[in-house]
């Protein structure tokens, strides 16, 4: 502000009356604040100025973290280094137990349907229906093959064992015990290899 410009604002003032509320409206811009912050010849100025931002943001970014802001950024970047602990939506996993049930109740249906089909062939066979909960597999081609291998363990017991009542008295079975034999599918599987006396004995051990 020239001087000329100075004393032509202050020359109606009384000698009582401060001029500051005069001189800042018209000296004290935001133009020209903006100005003098950018002057390379003004550091007091731009330090003072600069200092101000960095506080005002340091504040500003502390109210951010103690608040829900950063609790919030905070819970996010932590599920996404350990995205296995995020805790999963309610609907989301009724969503899941609906599905394994779904997954389930099929399971027990195919399983129901295989027994059904399996009790209907022993039956035509004329087969003992004891084991039918062993003889099912995990499909209907597995379920069948093991019928199968069933039967011919049955036929071969009944045809050894009238054989051997052809026989004289001093028939006596092969020795030996097979110890491989542990359940009904041990049984099954090596029927072919045993007599009807081994069959036989290793069945009324199964437990």
């Amino acid at each position: 502000m020239l001087k000329s410009e100075l004393l032509e604002l202050v020359k109606d003032v009384k000698e009582d009356v401060d001029i500051d509320n005069i001189i800042e409206p018209k000296y004290l811009t935001i133009d020209k604040l903006k100005s003098k912050v950018k002057s390379n010849d003004n550091n007091e100025i731009k330090s003072w100025f600069d200092s101000e931002k960095d506080t005002h943001s340091s504040k500003s970014l502390e109210t951010w973290k103690s608040g829900s802001g950063g609790q919030e950024y905070a819970v996010q970047k932590y599920y996404e280094l350990y995205p296995d602990r995020k805790p999963k939506d309610p609907k989301d996993e009724e969503i899941e137990k609906l599905k394994r049930q779904i997954a389930e109740n099929k399971k027990l249906e195919a399983k129901e349907k295989l027994k059904i089909s399996a009790l209907q062939k022993l039956n035509e066979d004329k087969l003992p229906t004891e084991l039918i909960d062993k003889l099912i597999g995990e499909d209907e081609n597995t379920t069948n093959e093991n019928i199968s291998k069933f039967k011919s363990m049955i036929e071969k017991v009944i045809t050894d064992t009238k054989q051997n009542y052809t026989k004289s008295n001093s028939y006596e079975p092969p020795g030996g015990n097979n110890n491989s034999v542990k359940t009904y599918e041990d049984l099954i599987k090596n029927a072919d290899n045993m007599t009807a006396e081994q069959i036989a004995e290793q069945f009324s051990n199964i437990q």
